[in-house]
């Protein structure tokens, strides 16, 4: 048997139920891989930090960027969460990131496991080489130093979700994308 991990906070759960969340439809959310699963157990948003995985010929490669001074600090510090392990036949790809599993039914939970602190958690990951952390203002060569990605990434989020919150995010944290956003959403009669 194929396994998957879902990341909550929420304590004793034994099985998982559909929710709606960016995609619109009541999935429940897994990924084949449990360190994934760590990442989403704190909220967060690509204006905050930028998640990077790729395939590696044994496994994974996964980049986690501050997007802001402090920002694994802010969102993961004194943070816990839960990791319920379930059977992979009852998850399929219904969305285009690869790395990500959904199933439109109830999911029964074969095993929890407890991470009382996620930071520390994801610093372990950093130091054994799991996860590649990217402490503001450190970036890959693929992150623009300029921060336009963020632009592009407020678009692109509305695309899929049609949620208008997301330029208001991007403008937030990078005010300098303001007008050109605000002048996108008056050609494309989008409210606000």
């Amino acid at each position: 048997m194929h396994y998957v991990y879902h990341g909550s906070s929420i304590a004793g759960l034994s099985r998982i139920t559909p929710n709606i969340s960016t995609h619109k439809s009541k999935y429940v959310y897994a990924s084949e891989y449990k360190l994934i699963s760590i990442i989403f157990l704190a909220r967060w948003n690509d204006f905050l930090l930028t998640l990077k995985v790729h395939k590696i010929d044994d496994g994974i490669k996964i980049q986690l960027i501050e997007r802001y001074r402090g920002a694994f600090k802010d969102i993961y510090e004194s943070r816990d969460g839960y990791i319920y392990k379930l059977n992979r036949s009852n998850f399929s790809r219904n969305t285009d990131w690869e790395f990500e599993l959904t199933s439109l039914q109830p999911v029964d939970v074969l095993t929890t496991k407890y991470y009382d602190n996620i930071y520390e958690e994801l610093l372990r990951h950093n130091r054994k080489g799991d996860i590649e952390l990217f402490f503001y203002p450190n970036r890959p060569e693929s992150i623009p130093i300029d921060d336009s990605d963020m632009y592009d990434k407020a678009i692109e989020l509305y695309k899929l979700s049609g949620n208008a919150m997301n330029f208001k995010l991007c403008i937030e944290r990078f005010p300098k994308f303001k007008e050109e956003l605000e002048e996108y959403v008056r050609l494309n009669n989008i409210c606000l």
